[in-house]
Order: C-alpha cells, then structure tokens, then sequence
C-alpha cells in the first residue's frame, strides 16, 4: 500500500491501489466518488516537491491565454534550458496542451473555459533552473464562476486546496473604475473561499497577482515597471547567479506595482489582500507581446513575443517551496 498523498483529481488524501483497469495496470483513488487514474510518478516519487494552482479571474481577462502562452514558452525553453524538460502526466494534459500549444503557435487565440469543474492539467518538470524538480497542478475555471461567489463553493472546491491563487486581471478590459473592479474580484473570492468555505487563507495560500495585457498599459504605468515589462522575454532570466537573486528583483517590481496601486486607488485591494494572504506578489505580463486582432495573433508568435509569464511561474516555485530548500541552496 502506498503512502497518503492528495488525489490531483477530487484533492481528498486517498492511499492509492495498483489495480487492472481496461487491461491496464494503474493506480486508482480509493475514494468511491471519485476512483480516477493517478499517474504512476505521481504516486511513485512522492517526495518530489508539488504545488496545487488555482486561476481566478473574470472572463475575457486572459486567464486560458496566459496559461497557454506559459507552457509555449516552457515547451520552447526544453531547447534552451540545460536538463530541463516538462512531460503531461496524463491524457486530458496531453490532449489539451499540446493542441492547443499547436494552435496557438499558428496564431489561434485558445477558446474560454467551459463552466464545469475543470480536470486540473498536471506536469512534471525537470530540472527548472534554480529550482529542480517538481509538479504542478494547474485549475483553470470559467471566469463566469467569478461573477457570482454562491457559485464558487459549488463549481470551484479546488480553490480551497490551491497553494496559489492566480488572480488574472486585465486593468483595460475592467473599465475606467477599474480599482473598484479589482476590489470586487478579491471581495467575490474571499465570500466563497474563506467566508463561505471556511479556508484559512492566511495559514495556506499565497496570492499572486498577475495583470495582463499589459503591453497595453505602455505610457500609462511608471517607466520603472513599463522597463521591466519590456525586458522581461525568456533571455532575462538566465541573467543571475542564483534563484534567489532573481525573486529578489521580482521583489523588487513586484513593490513598484504595489505603490503604483496605491497611488491609483487600489489601496483597499492591498490591504486585504496583505491581511487575509500567507503573501501577495504583483506581476505584469504580456503573453502575445501585442495585442491580439479578434481570436487571432497580428503575427506569427516568437520565442521572444511573450514578456515576464515566467514570473508567476518562477514565484510559484518559490511561494511553496519550504525554508529548508532555500538554506539548502544557497546557504552552503
């Protein structure tokens, strides 16, 4: 019998069983609702390091855009980062990522989330720069779910368990209100999660906020942070002698994008944010380089195109890992 771990299907703990399934040797969930095949190295290395992430946002903000632009850019990164590689643990990550990789690179825009609790797409990466090994467990749910908080606990459980919660936020597309369109989202998560699910936030979850599109926001956010956009394709990330020099300068935009909040009226998004939150780290990013025209990119998309979607990634790494690792790393 294996050890207790969290099945990445329906997050109960489950000891799950080797059994014959259509021929095939699997390992299943032993809770009778659920019963769903884990992958094998999912349950045979149970000490590599996981992560549970959770996307939030309304819809036509960019989530699915965002994850899809992510995972372009780590398949490309296969070719530049030595040992590195990201393998899809089971069927739905495999069909979904790798058509929707495929059709994204001809310049097709992925199609919204459907409003049904979503299968997480697990991954498995190797040797991440910095950081090494582990896996991920990302939920993508439909934006419309976000509307509405009574609708979170019935279509959105997954929230409760997530590490990290992503919140995407398109500053254009929330209107000229847009701090109070901000404050909303934080608000409608916070009734359903830790009001109306009863998850203490602050003890287990990390919040990164992530405002994308922001390519469109040029000339309209301090130079300190347009910079940073800018230089933020994949080259800017070999640039440091360590993981923990580069979260430093993450750090260090991330407080520039904090103040500059602030000053724009969001300062009731920041401090909620700071008290119900384990940490809340800000981000900008730009997952096409330009925008889109309708469905379809202006252009052939590059390696070079899409600008700071690994910040997320690289806090995500970071947020979960435990202090040992990093006195491990970098205090020897």
């Amino acid at each position: 019998m294996k050890s207790t771990l969290r099945c990445p299907y329906c997050l109960m703990p489950t000891r799950p069983q080797l059994e014959n399934r259509n021929s095939k040797s699997v390992y299943l969930c032993q809770w009778p609702d659920c019963g769903a095949e884990i992958p094998r190295d999912f349950v045979e290395q149970p000490k590599i390091h996981r992560a549970i992430v959770g996307l939030i946002g309304f819809s036509g903000h960019g989530k699915t855009v965002y994850i899809t632009a992510l995972f372009h850019l780590l398949q490309a990164m296969q070719n530049k980062w030595e040992g590195f590689y990201c393998r899809s643990l089971d069927h739905y990550t495999i069909k979904s990522f790798h058509d929707r990789i495929h059709r994204f690179k001809e310049g097709q825009l992925p199609e919204s989330t459907p409003a049904n609790f979503p299968l997480p797409s697990l991954f498995h990466f190797h040797a991440v720069p910095y950081f090494g090994e582990g896996y991920l467990s990302f939920y993508d749910t439909a934006g419309e779910i976000f509307e509405d908080s009574q609708l979170i606990p019935q279509q959105g459980r997954f929230l409760a368990n997530s590490d990290i919660a992503i919140f995407i936020v398109s500053i254009g597309d929330s209107g000229e209100q847009w701090p109070t369109r901000l404050e909303e989202l934080l608000d409608i998560y916070l009734n359903g999660v830790y009001n109306a699910m009863h998850t203490d936030l602050k003890a287990r979850q990390h919040l990164i906020v992530v405002f994308s599109k922001s390519d469109t926001l040029i000339g309209q956010v301090p130079p300190e942070i347009e910079e940073f956009l800018m230089k933020g394709s994949y080259p800017w990330y070999a640039g440091f002698l360590s993981g923990e020099e580069m979260i430093t300068r993450l750090e260090q935009s991330s407080n520039d994008i904090r103040r500059w909040l602030e000053k724009q009226g969001a300062s009731g998004f920041v401090k909620k944010a700071a008290d119900y939150f384990k940490s809340t780290e800000y981000t900008v990013i730009s997952s096409t380089g330009a925008a889109p025209a309708g469905d379809r990119l202006v252009a052939k998309l590059t390696d070079e195109d899409p600008r700071r979607v690994l910040d997320p990634f690289f806090w995500t790494l970071a947020k979960t890992r435990p202090r040992t690792f990093w006195h491990r790393i970098f205090r020897q």
